[in-house]
């Protein structure tokens, strides 16, 4: 849960490649995109992807 605003929810992970990502991220978007998902578990949901590198 949030600490700053009731109801929110936010969840961070990290892989240790692209491949890896796509994986869960097609796994994921279907899972969001189910009937039960939307009626039960979030009104919306936004996933952000980003890539870090160490130089």
């Amino acid at each position: 849960m949030s600490i700053n605003e009731e109801g929110k929810l936010l969840s961070m992970n990290v892989w240790e490649n692209e491949d890896s990502v796509k994986r869960w991220r097609n796994i994921m978007a279907y899972g969001m995109s189910t009937k039960e998902s939307r009626e039960n578990l979030f009104e919306s949901y936004k996933i952000l992807e980003t890539t870090h590198y160490d130089y």
